[in-house]
């Protein structure tokens, strides 16, 4: 199957299933297309042109229609854009669950008065649940802290509080977090002298600077303690209402560290007197790990010491605050089950645990150096970027593969920030099945109804060969089926011409696909310009950091790909 023909099968689907019961599917797929036509119509009426260069569809994606909603801002037209979210989102709670997942990709270059002004006019609405969607849509769409802090200022955030919406409350908790902890910040330890160990002068230096530390972790739990909708209440008092609004993770996480801070420094100052090796490793793991908790509300491992033996050393954590510089500030905040990062012995470099913490492997950040992987980064820079990529794809609340059986076709999940089917269609991926163990062999072959096929090369599929997720007048194509095996027993293929980032790994199936891309585009974005520069732009779409960065030579470098792309496309 040609590229044209794969991307225009993943927009068709039957409305209805052979049972005859509503398509759940066919019926959020044909809400998207309503949404985007009431958009589109909207910017129509304004007079206002959709610009389109090329994108993973025919048909227009609801993130390209950000820059032309940025010009309807100017125009002062934003309350009309609000009035049709409204109308659309009074229809049902399906169109609502669309505009949560949505509307953030659209909204994202609204500047942030105009934000500051749409949340101010949906508080006035009365239908909670459409103030709900929207909110939340709005909220998400914020790109960095100071935008976060002005939309959700202390009176709007209690206003959104009473919506009593989980996913929303979550995200204001971690916003009212960090503006009680804002500015909250360790000094960075004088040099070192080199002078004969436990130094007097040298151990009183020290001890005022575990008192520092202290000052600060208290200072820092009596701001939240301000925080009075998240005070924690009496077990023989908390009702079942306080119990559904209970304390948000952020503040939760936030207490926890810093209690384990200023526990450990009370216990340095007034316990047995501390050897000055000791003294130091405390003020450099202690004073990294409270101002990144301050800095970004994110906790590094479940343990309430401070000590290096779980594997945070201060270079690490400098190295873990470099990689989520890297990201999108906005869209990582607003990530709620980004959670926290651990440190532990595995076999794999990374993996994304369903608490929503990042699990990193210690022996391989000692021992494995793959920066040619990564852009010249370091190693754990570019696992911590991958890995919160995969943080990212779990912030959706849809189940991780659904797809259309006939076809093959993925069809979700999708988040504000992540969505699988358009970016899947880039390179024809389509599910094939899912087998059991013992339809794999040697990890470079699967039966697939009682035929052998070779995994991880190419392979002619002749017309009418019954493999699943294949219809029968499906022409003859080369394709290659890919599978993680024995990671997971997922199968997928994908056009035998589709282009991928530099990591091997990045063709084991759509979701690392999409993080190999995420970490190109951030890392090493020259890389993955040259290999896939239609992911790239895909990328850009969605996180924009090279627009906003003013970075128009490689934003130049990218029209002109995907202009030779076009054009070879359209010569064959």
């Amino acid at each position: 199957m040609n590229q044209a023909s794969t991307l225009s099968a993943i927009n068709r689907l039957p409305s209805r299933t052979p049972t005859g019961e509503s398509n759940h599917l066919g019926t959020a797929r044909s809400h998207s297309e309503l949404l985007r036509d009431a958009i589109v119509s909207r910017l129509e009426q304004e007079q206002l042109t959709i610009e389109r260069f090329y994108f993973a569809s025919s048909r227009l994606q609801l993130a390209e229609l950000a820059p032309a909603i940025e010009r309807l801002e100017r125009k002062g037209k934003l309350s009309n854009l609000l009035h049709d979210l409204v109308e659309f989102g009074l229809q049902s709670t399906e169109r609502r669950r669309l505009l949560t997942e949505s509307a953030p990709t659209f909204l994202a270059l609204i500047s942030t008065s105009g934000k500051i002004r749409m949340t101010n006019e949906l508080l006035k609405l009365k239908h909670k649940p459409t103030k709900r969607a929207i909110g939340y849509a709005v909220v998400r769409s914020c790109v960095d802290r100071e935008q976060l802090f002005s939309v959700v200022s202390p009176q709007r955030a209690l206003k959104l509080l009473s919506l009593r919406y989980a996913p929303l409350k979550d995200i204001v908790g971690k916003v009212e977090t960090l503006r009680a902890l804002k500015d909250l910040r360790v000094p960075t330890q004088s040099p070192r002298r080199r002078k004969p160990a436990n130094n007097a002068a040298e151990r009183r230096e020290a001890r005022d600077h575990v008192q520092t530390i202290l000052e600060v972790a208290q200072t820092g739990l009596r701001r939240l303690e301000t925080l009075s909708n998240y005070k924690r209440k009496s077990p023989d008092a908390e009702s079942a209402s306080n119990a559904r609004h209970s304390a948000p993770s952020a503040f939760i996480d936030a207490h926890v560290t810093l209690s384990a801070v200023a526990r450990q420094a009370e216990k340095l100052l007034t316990g047995p007197r501390p050897s000055l090796s000791r003294l130091k490793t405390f003020i450099d793991v202690a004073g990294a790990r409270l101002n990144l908790e301050c800095s970004e509300a994110i906790r590094l491992s479940q343990s309430h010491t401070v000590h290096a033996k779980n594997g945070w050393t201060a270079s690490r954590i400098e190295k873990l605050t470099t990689a989520l510089s890297l990201i999108p500030e906005g869209h990582r905040l607003m990530s709620p089950k980004l959670r926290g990062f651990h440190l532990t012995k595995m076999r794999n470099l990374g993996e994304r645990r369903p608490s929503g913490r990042v699990a990193l492997s210690v022996t391989h950040i000692s021992q494995h150096n793959r920066k040619d992987e990564f852009g010249g980064w370091d190693h754990l820079t570019g696992i911590t970027v991958h890995e919160v990529a995969h943080g990212i794809q779990m912030s959706s609340s849809e189940p991780f593969v659904l797809h259309d059986p006939t076809t093959g076709d993925i069809l979700t999940p999708s988040s504000p920030l992540f969505h699988l089917p358009s970016f899947a269609a880039l390179s024809g991926w389509k599910f094939v099945a899912h087998l059991q163990k013992g339809e794999f062999f040697a990890r470079d072959s699967v039966t697939l109804n009682n035929k052998l096929f070779p995994l991880h090369r190419p392979v002619f599929i002749p017309s009418g060969t019954p493999l699943p997720g294949r219809t029968d007048t499906e022409p003859g194509t080369w394709a290659i089926l890919r599978s993680s095996y024995p990671v997971d027993t997922f199968v997928y293929r994908h056009d035998i011409t589709a282009e991928f980032a530099r990591c091997k790994t990045a063709c084991d199936d759509p979701f690392e696909d999409w993080a190999e891309s995420f970490s190109d585009y951030l890392l090493a974005p020259d890389q993955l310009l040259a290999m896939a520069a239609k992911k790239f732009y895909y990328m850009e779409t969605h996180f924009r950091v090279y627009l906003r960065s003013k970075d128009y030579q490689r934003l130049l470098v990218m029209h002109e790909a995907l202009k030779n792309d076009q054009a070879t496309s359209g010569a064959s």
